[in-house]
């Protein structure tokens, strides 16, 4: 009985540390990120502008408490999941913050970009699929805004607890754009791009209560003045873009800003409160190798730049024809191996306490026999 007693609390012991090995795979979410303290320190924006046959997709993360974690940009050409370009917050330790982009672009064109607001709880339906990728499936399989509608308007939130503590804006290569947020119903609101463009901040389009900061936003006003006066597709260029992330940008909580240019395929990233200083990237050139990866550090990118004062986003900087850039060069390669779904893990955990199980079961049988033996 003394071995059998032993062997049951191996397997209880196996079976409790399971979930604990699942963070080395990169799944922890973090200890010291507090997103119920965000408060007045979060200041981030994303548009849609699109004129004809231009379409611009352009975000500032902004979410100050986030400045001691460490964002990454990774480029891949994967057998499974295709080419992308997504963006992760890291630990000192390379752990990642959420099992969840900040923002990324797949080979259709399908651009995101994330904003934290308070969580609210959603309905959760048997019918609905529990998909345990949030926003990895959507920037796999999606190409079109209506096909990101489609997924998410069947599925459960169940990865963040039944609740949303995200506002997630979506355009695509044809210039079609929506933000997803949380109604007050428990449901998704989907709030599609009007006229030529829509803006997303740290409130709720569908909830305004629902928000990090103030309300009326001076981010979203700033970029729905500026946005409303491009009038001709001659008017919108990657100047005007850029001129518009410069007057939205709160300096002392910016962490980086980008521009995405769906037709070129191009992602420029800037300072964080200086917008003559940019590094491009060609997403075609950082896929085209099958099976490849790169990985860069945002904040490194400008290490060789010479770096202003902070000054006030109400005091435009001067700005040149010709912008400083530099060629992207990897300066902290880490590996950009996507995490496992969590299904593939718990498949894995079962298997493997199905082993271990089945050898306890073999050894105590093998003592027993022993024992009968004599």
């Amino acid at each position: 009985m003394k071995l059998k007693s032993a062997f049951i609390l191996l397997f209880f012991l196996i079976l409790y540390s399971t979930p604990m090995n699942i963070s080395n795979m990169g799944l922890e979410i973090s200890e010291n990120v507090n997103l119920s303290e965000l408060g007045d320190t979060t200041a981030s924006v994303a548009f849609t502008i699109t004129m004809g046959n231009k379409t611009y997709h352009a975000a500032i993360e902004g979410t100050e408490m986030f400045r001691e974690l460490t964002p990454f940009v990774d480029f891949s050409n994967s057998p499974y999941w295709g080419k992308k370009m997504v963006i992760w917050f890291h630990h000192p330790d390379g752990r990642l913050v959420y099992n969840s982009y900040q923002g990324g672009v797949n080979e259709n064109g399908l651009a995101l970009s994330l904003h934290e607001v308070p969580a609210l709880p959603m309905n959760a339906y048997p019918e609905f699929d529990d998909p345990l990728g949030m926003d990895y499936i959507p920037m796999n399989e999606c190409s079109t805004v209506d096909e990101v509608i489609d997924y998410y308007s069947a599925i459960n939130f169940i990865i963040w607890g039944d609740c949303m503590p995200r506002q997630m804006h979506f355009t695509d290569k044809s210039g079609d754009a929506v933000v997803i947020s949380a109604g007050d119903d428990g449901n998704p609101v989907f709030t599609r791009i009007e006229n030529h463009f829509l803006v997303s901040t740290n409130f709720n389009l569908a909830n305004p209560e629902n928000r990090y900061g103030d309300y009326p936003c001076e981010r979203y006003d700033t970029c729905v003045e500026m946005l409303s006066d491009i009038q001709t597709e001659e008017e919108l260029n990657l100047d005007a873009v850029r001129d518009i992330l410069q007057e939205a940008c709160v300096p002392e909580y910016s962490l980086y800003s980008y521009i995405y240019d769906p037709n070129e395929m191009m992602v420029y990233f800037f300072f964080p409160y200086d917008f003559s200083q940019v590094v491009p990237f060609d997403f075609n050139n950082e896929t085209a190798e099958y099976e490849s990866e790169s990985s860069y550090n945002i904040t490194k990118l400008f290490e060789n730049f010479t770096i202003p004062t902070p000054v006030s986003p109400s005091t435009p900087q001067t700005q040149t024809s010709s912008s400083t850039t530099q060629t992207p060069k990897s300066t902290t390669p880490t590996s950009t191996q996507e995490p496992l779904p969590l299904f593939e893990i718990g498949i894995i955990s079962v298997v493997g306490i199905g082993g271990v199980s089945l050898l306890v079961i073999a050894l105590w049988k093998m003592r027993y026999s022993r024992r009968m033996n004599k």
